[in-house]
């Protein structure tokens, strides 16, 4: 299984789209791919944690600055809803 890694911009957006639009882009990636994420909505360093570990998908890391948030996410399986 080859991995790609692939990065989304969710600046502008508030909570709780960014998680919204994480789940989105998920179900569209193969298990293993890379995604890293930039949001400006602080919340979302907090919410990624929380979605992955509930979702069963790997938080790589996650970095908070001031005005950024970066989370680095590695799909474990298809689809973004999983529970």
């Amino acid at each position: 299984m080859i991995a790609n890694e692939f990065t989304y911009d969710f600046r502008g957006m508030q909570c709780p789209m960014p998680i919204v639009q994480l789940s989105r882009v998920v179900g569209e990636r193969q298990p293993g791919d890379v995604l890293t994420i930039v949001a400006d909505d602080l919340a979302f360093c907090f919410d990624v944690e929380s979605w992955c570990r509930r979702r069963g998908h790997e938080l790589v890391r996650v970095e908070q600055s001031e005005q950024m948030c970066t989370a680095v996410v590695r799909v474990n399986h298809k689809g973004g809803d999983r529970c």
